[in-house]
């Protein structure tokens, strides 16, 4: 099932999409801010655990900031 927006998804509309449930949202987040959770895990790798843990645990918290960020506060979701 795929849903037509009505609305320009580029801008903080993409995130109150998201948080109401479309999953094509939730999706379309996920993938455009995939380079945050490899520099952060670049930045913060642990020595013995495996990068596909770590990256699987930092998509995890990429997807409880996106379902919980407030745009209206003016601030950039990468920072």
């Amino acid at each position: 099932m795929s849903i037509v927006h009505p609305l320009d998804l580029r801008g903080p509309h993409i995130f109150r999409c998201a948080q109401a449930g479309c999953a094509e949202c939730v999706e379309r987040l996920l993938r455009q801010h995939e380079g945050l959770v490899h520099a952060v895990l670049r930045r913060q790798a642990c020595g013995d655990a495996a990068y596909a843990d770590l990256l699987q645990g930092g998509r995890l918290g990429q997807w409880q900031a996106v379902m919980h960020f407030d745009p209206g506060r003016g601030v950039a979701f990468s920072t």
